[in-house]
Formats: structure tokens, C-alpha cells, sequence
């Protein structure tokens, strides 16, 4: 039985995600879980689906991507970012 490794992916320019998504997703071991397009929506996303691996944005519209991590380290320092 192969792995489930959930992603998450914050990224506010929406081609963008939509390649990534696309991408991971076509990969057997990985599943894509949530995109967020802000910080806020990030963050609660986060909390409701706890992913293994986290792509992010450094530049998005309500914030910083680097805070981001800041918050999700706290929060659960397993993840990968």
C-alpha cells in the first residue's frame, strides 16, 4: 500500500496553483488536500486539514508567505514548508 502524503498549497495566482495542483495530483504517493489564495484562508485551512507538506507563496495579497510559516511551525513543527 502506497502512502498518502496530503499537500497544501498557498498561492494567490490562480494558474499557478491550478499547474501545481495539477501536477502533484498526477503523482500516485501524494494527494492535494486544500489551495488557499490568502494567508487567513491558510491558516484556517491548515488547522481543519493538518497536511504533511505545505507549497507557499512568499509574495500574497493579506500578508507575507514567511509569516505564514512562522505560524505553521508554531503551530506543528513537523510540517514541511
Amino acid at each position: 500500500m502506497t502512502v498518502k502524503y496530503t499537500v497544501m498549497i498557498l498561492e494567490d495566482d490562480v494558474r499557478a496553483s491550478y499547474t501545481l495542483e495539477s501536477t502533484i495530483n498526477q503523482l500516485p504517493e501524494f494527494n492535494v488536500v486544500a489551495v488557499s489564495e490568502t494567508c487567513a484562508e491558510a491558516l484556517l485551512q491548515y488547522e481543519l486539514y493538518e497536511p504533511m507538506l505545505v507549497f507557499v507563496d512568499i509574495s500574497l495579497p493579506d500578508g507575507n508567505g514567511i509569516d505564514v510559516i512562522r505560524q505553521l511551525r508554531e503551530k506543528k513543527h513537523s510540517v514541511t514548508l
